[in-house]
């Protein structure tokens, strides 16, 4: 739980740090074009970035690239919503190795590969829902094996091949709710950790 908040000075984000001294950078509603620099909050180690917006206040940061996080090496949350990102680089959160919760939820990403999430095998969970236009290719989850929480709902699927989640050995809860799939393959799921 974080108690303290003070404001910090880059683009109106707002710094809070918990009982731990665990910083927090929420950068909310603030109708952002860019990644604000970690830097600029001096606040270290940051654990927690939040750049979200919502349906009616929405940021606008097309692309993030591996560049976007430097000095973000301790962050083991990131969420940005409702920004209208489009592309994800290459290695595009490799510089926060520790990652274990990403949300890219109601953005417009185009596509999505192996490449994008290389750099972070901690990743445990991934909210990939409300990209409505994504494409990906069966090698997505090659880098991220370890993904227990896999959200992938309102994408407009389809189609699913039998082996698009192979690669997934400890997934646990799979969410593809709101989407147009109209059979799902027998085996789809095969490796689906028993509780």
């Amino acid at each position: 739980m974080f108690q303290q908040v003070c404001f910090a000075t880059s683009q109106g984000c707002k710094t809070k740090a918990n009982m731990d001294r665990e910083n927090a950078v929420i950068c909310d509603s603030l109708g952002l074009t860019s990644i604000p620099s970690i830097k600029s909050f001096g606040a270290t180690p940051i654990k927690y970035l939040s750049i979200t917006g919502d349906a009616k206040n929405l940021n606008n940061i097309p692309r993030i690239g591996r560049n976007d996080f430097k000095v973000a090496s301790a962050v083991t949350s990131f969420a940005i919503s409702w920004s209208q990102v489009r592309s994800l680089g290459a290695e595009a959160f490799a510089e926060m190795p520790g990652l274990k919760t990403l949300v890219l939820s109601d953005n417009e990403l185009q596509s999505l590969s192996a490449a994008t999430f290389s750099g972070i095998t901690s990743l445990r969970e991934l909210d990939l829902s409300g990209n409505k236009l994504c494409t990906f290719d069966e090698t997505m989850f090659t880098h991220i094996p370890n993904i227990t929480f896999l959200v992938m709902g309102d994408m407009n699927l389809q189609t699913l091949k039998e082996t698009f989640f192979d690669s997934l050995m400890s997934l646990r809860v799979l969410k593809l709710y709101s989407n147009n799939i109209k059979t799902v393959p027998e085996n789809l799921i095969v490796n689906l950790a028993s509780f």
